[in-house]
């Protein structure tokens, strides 16, 4: 397709000259028939049979007018069909803001490496643009030197390009599927990589920042978190480059932050934009700052961070809140087992199996329900409370056990969510209700079921 003979674009647009061929769309610069003081960047669909393809173009555009009217830095939408994604017979296109300035990439290639302050201000810029994304559930996923548009380095003024491979939690539709890789050659992300690898993180836009600072200060793509000898991308700096950078107490401090911005596990790097922000901050400027809170504000902070960025805290204190979940439970079983005579009940906690590198069960109970007389048959009534991230979930399932030695036993009700809350504060009073009455409800279905068990049914 020739997009200057033929296209829906052509009615209002004139194309001026081609920019780019990017992986989903091809770029060229255009101005306004009618008004031709106004100028834009028209990005036209490359794939315009494929429907996946379709879709991420509307979601770009989508995702574009949800940062513009939430004010951060990204080209305004000037013109766009891609709402009617679904008519695969039309030409899909939209037309954006043109952006004055350079990239990083062609910034850095023209004039080389720059210094650390201004190399940080540009950070510090486009993390704020990357918290208000975060802020509205949008991640970007491709985030590298050539989607960076720098319009002044003093002060810095950034701006985010190109969100092609963008995910947002409220609209996506599954437009990544569980096989489906996202990888650059700027930095190879393990977790974007590997075919079962979470690649709807926010934390991975986070490391992409970090290695946009490195390329600022190098010159050099990240590549890969490991390299050929084991060692992160910092590590292999060359003596000169090093020179370069700054004294050797700021090369440290840049060192000790590369050293968790490049962690090839996901858990170590940094848990959070505030947290990157602030570390980057104590490297340009250790001993600027001056103490205006009270002591007790400082602490309450630093524990906070502490919390949400150490999984192994997190993991102490969810276990310790997930004894008051099942709290409710217990007070329950204590009523109920005095009023279903012939059945009985009984208690089956098995030890806590924690691995911090990974999501596991925080507390797995499993209370079963049984014939007193027989023994021929029980129903397992089992409650989990598993966390991720800062938030917890309480899961039930319930079994049908045939016999003592029943090896199979089938499935009543698989794993439902009963609720859900915030791991770090015990769940509130109306949600413990929620449980409690649950497990009463599920404790009659299993009482109801127990003669099909033990009649062979």
């Amino acid at each position: 397709m020739d997009a200057n003979t033929t296209g829906p674009w052509l009615e209002k647009w004139e194309i001026k000259s081609p920019l780019s061929g990017g992986g989903q769309g091809t770029t060229f610069l255009v101005q306004n028939k009618l008004d031709r003081e106004v100028n834009g960047v028209m990005k036209v669909l490359k794939r315009q049979r494929d429907g996946q393809a379709r879709r991420r173009m509307y979601q770009e555009v989508s995702i574009l007018k949800v940062l513009q009217d939430a004010k951060g830095k990204v080209p305004k939408i000037m013109d766009s069909n891609a709402e009617l994604f679904a008519d695969e017979g039309l030409d899909l296109y939209f037309v954006m803001e043109f952006i004055p300035g350079h990239s990083i990439d062609k910034m850095i290639s023209e004039a080389g490496p720059i210094a650390l302050q201004e190399a940080t201000e540009i950070i510090f810029d486009l993390a704020k643009t990357l918290k208000l994304a975060f802020e509205n559930d949008i991640i970007h996923r491709d985030l590298k030197p050539e989607n960076i548009i720098v319009k002044s380095r003093q002060p810095a003024d950034a701006v985010i390009v190109d969100y092609g491979l963008s995910y947002n939690t409220d609209s996506n539709d599954g437009l990544t599927r569980t096989s489906e890789t996202i990888d650059n050659s700027f930095l190879s992300l393990p977790e974007r990589r590997i075919p079962d690898g979470n690649r709807r993180d926010p934390r991975s836009d986070i490391t992409s920042l970090c290695g946009l600072l490195y390329f600022c200060l190098s010159g050099k793509p990240p590549v890969d978190l490991v390299g050929p000898s084991s060692e992160a991308p910092h590590k292999r700096l060359t003596g000169i480059e090093r020179q370069r950078i700054g004294d050797e107490n700021t090369l440290k401090r840049l060192e000790l932050f590369f050293d968790r911005g490049f962690s090839s596990s996901l858990d170590n790097r940094y848990q959070g934009l505030d947290e990157m922000v602030e570390r980057l901050k104590d490297v340009i400027s250790p001993s600027s700052r001056q103490v205006v809170e009270s002591l007790q504000e400082v602490a309450k902070k630093a524990a906070a961070r502490i919390l949400h960025g150490d999984r192994k805290t997190q993991i102490v204190t969810f276990q310790n809140n997930s004894g008051v979940v099942l709290q409710s439970i217990n007070q329950r079983i204590q009523l109920i087992a005095q009023q279903i005579q012939p059945f009985g009940i009984t208690r089956v906690s098995p030890a806590l199996n924690l691995n911090y590198e990974e999501t596991e069960s925080v507390l797995n109970d499993e209370i079963r329900l049984f014939y007193q007389t027989f023994d021929r048959a029980c129903v397992g009534l089992n409650y989990q409370v598993r966390a991720k991230g800062d938030q917890c979930v309480v899961l039930r399932s319930m079994l049908m056990f045939r016999g003592s030695n029943d090896q199979k036993p089938n499935i009543i009700d698989p794993w439902t969510v009963v609720f859900w809350y915030n791991g770090y504060q015990p769940p509130a009073s109306e949600l413990l209700k929620i449980l409690a009455d649950d497990f009463e409800a599920s404790a009659s279905i299993a009482i109801q079921r127990l003669p099909d068990g033990i009649l062979g049914k």
